[in-house]
């Protein structure tokens, strides 16, 4: 199968770099899922190993690890000494506890209104004493996948916003190197 690989080796793009966004265990899925498809061509798989770096964004820490695992194995088994760039972005690392986590961003004066992230606050749910909504019944630890309660991802991501950037610049250094 040619993947258009003539295009992908256009000089003009040598110095690109694209990022491909996996996120929950169906985000991850279809990137494993791309990474076999690439990997029927070894120009393609060339070129996603050159200039292609993907983040795996997950609360389910063992999804992580097997989409990455999948990844990687994709490369191994068609394309030897290949692989492309995996970066796992975890939003349940040291995060025990839900409820514990909600308390401390939301308990009272944990959020000041000059840090830019009072809109989740606002928008929270608290019960008639001012606690906060803290999913304090979920069966298994947010590691396990936010699956149980959409709502523990969304705050997760909220509340690893700002480790972001860091992750984005980790790409950016790899990139870098790479071109050196």
């Amino acid at each position: 199968m040619n993947l258009g690989t003539e295009t992908m080796s256009n000089a003009k793009s040598r110095n690109t770099l694209t990022v491909l966004f996996g996120f929950g265990g169906s985000g991850g899925k279809t990137i494993a899922s791309l990474a076999e498809l690439l990997t029927t061509d070894p120009n393609a798989a060339e070129f996603a190993r050159e200039r292609i770096h993907v983040v795996l964004c997950d609360t389910d820490e063992g999804d992580l690890r097997k989409n990455r695992e999948a990844i990687r194995r994709a490369f191994a088994d068609r394309c030897p000494g290949l692989e492309m760039q995996v970066e796992n972005f975890s939003l349940s690392t040291n995060v025990d506890a839900f409820s514990d986590l909600v308390e401390a961003r939301m308990g009272d004066g944990a959020i000041s209104s000059i840090d830019g992230r009072t809109r989740i606050r606002d928008a929270w749910w608290f019960d008639d004493e001012g606690v906060p909504f803290s999913a304090e019944r979920l069966p298994l630890p947010p590691n396990a996948g936010a699956g149980q309660c959409a709502l523990v991802s969304h705050f997760l991501s909220w509340d690893k916003l700002e480790e972001f950037p860091r992750v984005l610049d980790r790409i950016n250094e790899h990139a870098l190197n790479k071109r050196h």
